[in-house]
């Protein structure tokens, strides 16, 4: 009789659940500052690639950006190290 009750969708009482989330939201939040943490090393990461010389593989490339009309941007790179240098427009 309780299971056709159930099935024409008539309530038969109420429930209530208590669930202890504290471990899982610790362990979330865990994961967020690992998350962060990632980021910000591959960002540094992309920061040094970006001055490294292609020449001599040291950290010393200073780059130098500017625009010539609205579209088009032109960088030049060069090693304080070796003194390769580089102008590209990209």
């Amino acid at each position: 009789m309780a299971d056709k009750q159930l099935s024409e969708g008539k309530s038969i009482g109420a429930l209530t659940i208590d669930v202890d989330c504290s471990d899982a939201l610790k362990g979330l939040k865990a994961v967020q500052r690992e998350a962060r943490g990632a980021t910000a090393a591959l960002k540094e990461l992309d920061d040094v690639k970006k001055h490294t010389c292609p020449e001599c593989k040291t950290i010393t490339l200073e780059i130098e950006a500017w625009w010539s009309d609205k579209e088009t941007p032109h960088e030049v790179k060069w090693c304080t190290h070796c003194g390769w240098s580089n102008a590209t427009q990209t």
